[in-house]
């Protein structure tokens, strides 16, 4: 069996095997096709619903902790090295909050903390690295009057409280050793920043703890135990105090990006995680912004198929690819992804409309796009569908376009997404005939007022019928969700 990579969201578990067939080659790699095989390790398998399994050599465990008042993820690496990110405590008094796990009776940390020790390799007594993403409250602890102030002078919470608890041997921030009175790193605005920094350098002048800055394009966390049994294991780091690293998947290289980020979540520590195969990314609370900073690093990369798990975060919501949330019609994502392909080489095949359109919309498309690569068309007047996908897998594209008309696209995906061998699909409606000219869009007034539909519907009334299905849709899923 081949190494198991398990990733646990706790207090509920969740357990995954991730692979990928192939993927974009990395900087510390020579060769693709030459890299070094997987270790063969034999793996109990983890259940849903029952009790979690310890760590055992060879395995990657990614524990995600939900005490409802903060991120903390512990992970125990291939060795049995482990790391530490964040681990908050922010103070919810307004009622707005989720509600604190187990219950508000028990301090968060400490939480954490007895999670931690329980799956705490055998043999570990502390935890081998902490990486704070960056120093907001939610992340390293609050500001809470009910916190103790140590005689070490930094309050007792968060991280700061959890040393006490579970020790670590080695920190990793974005401020080390200067936090804040160095012109290379943007300003510490984390409430609980001086707190930080105060236990920090305690710690290193007094038990022992070695500390340094996380640093952009480098391998600082690095596994302690048995490095040389699983040389396919890195963690490289891709983004820190603003300046990213943007890797150029072509060439495996990667050059250095100052994103001029000013303070905050801008300037969060984030880092890309391989073992073998398989490629995870973390970057705290990393947002985007004018200078688009999730675009520099590893655009080429994740747009390929090669990332298999992307660690999101809370600010998901609003802005963590651009400053607020948007609606994006189907031919304006569309747009975008052709954009994609075209620097990346990937091919793409039009599925849908009345013949002629899909070719159409191919030909204008390329106009548009001179370098893009499309693989083949069909029109959307089909009956028997396995020919359809012959066609589709013949060609060999990485993205499908489906346009069809919902739910007929919707159900055609579904019920084909095993045998298609595409990276992704896409329901996009009537894009094809948006692309080929043959339908006009809205205004660009009504567009930016979102009332697109509007403009569709005086255009075509006979979609009247078709609209009156939603708010039946939006009254079904308020009315389950009351129930349940």
């Amino acid at each position: 069996m081949n190494k198991t990579i398990i990733i646990f969201c706790a207090l509920a578990a969740i357990a995954s095997a991730a692979c990928s067939e192939e993927r974009t080659k990395m900087p510390w790699e020579d060769d693709l096709n030459n890299k070094v095989p997987p270790q063969e390790t034999e793996t109990p398998e983890a259940k849903v619903g029952e009790p979690l399994l310890q760590w055992t050599d060879g395995c990657l465990d990614i524990h995600f902790i939900n005490s409802g008042r903060g991120e903390c993820a512990f992970y125990i690496l291939p060795d049995g090295t482990t790391l530490l990110v964040d681990a908050g405590e922010i103070v919810v008094t307004d009622g707005t909050g989720v509600p604190q796990k187990p219950d508000a009776s028990t301090r968060p940390y400490i939480v954490d903390a007895k999670y931690i020790r329980h799956f705490l390799p055998q043999g570990s007594s502390a935890v081998d690295w902490c990486a704070p993403s960056h120093f907001h409250i939610d992340h390293i602890g609050s500001i809470d009057a009910a916190a103790e102030t140590s005689p070490n002078g930094y309050r007792l919470t968060g991280l700061m409280a959890l040393y006490d608890e579970v020790p670590f041997s080695r920190v990793l921030d974005r401020g080390y050793p200067n936090y804040g009175d160095d012109p290379d790193i943007p300003e510490m605005d984390g409430q609980t920043s001086g707190d930080w920094a105060a236990f920090v350098k305690w710690a290193v002048a007094n038990k022992g703890m070695k500390a340094d800055r996380f640093r952009t394009g480098e391998e600082q966390i690095t596994l302690l135990k048995d490095k040389d049994k699983y040389p396919d294991f890195r963690i490289f780091n891709i983004i820190a105090n603003g300046y990213a690293w943007n890797l150029d998947s072509a060439t495996g290289q990667g050059t250095l990006v100052n994103a001029n980020a000013s303070k905050g979540n801008p300037a969060c520590c984030g880092f890309h995680l391989s073992y073998g195969k398989f490629d995870y990314i973390a970057c705290g609370d990393l947002t985007s912004g004018p200078q688009n900073r999730m675009a520099y690093y590893y655009r080429d990369f994740i747009s390929k198929g090669g990332l298999e798990v992307f660690k999101a975060h809370h600010h998901l919501s609003n802005n963590a690819w651009g400053s607020q949330m948007q609606k994006v019609a189907g031919v304006d994502f569309a747009d975008r992804l052709l954009s994609i392909l075209e620097s990346t080489g990937g091919g793409l095949y039009l599925l849908g409309s009345k013949p002629g359109i899909a070719e159409l919309a191919a030909q204008k498309m390329v106009e548009r796009h001179p370098g893009l690569q499309i693989c083949g068309t069909a029109d959307g007047y089909f009956k028997d569908e396995g020919p359809v996908i012959g066609k589709i897998n013949t060609a060999k594209p990485d993205v499908l376009f489906v346009c069809v008309g919902a739910p007929k696209q919707e159900i055609f995906m579904h019920a084909h997404k095993d045998e298609l061998d595409v990276r992704l699909m896409a329901g996009l409606g009537g894009s094809l005939d948006a692309f080929a000219g043959t339908v006009k869009r809205a205004p660009k007034w009504m567009i930016r007022c979102n009332l697109e539909w509007l403009y569709r519907l005086i255009k075509e009334p006979k979609r009247f019928g078709r609209m009156l299905r939603l708010p039946k849709y939006l009254w079904a899923a308020v009315t389950v969700r009351s129930k349940g």
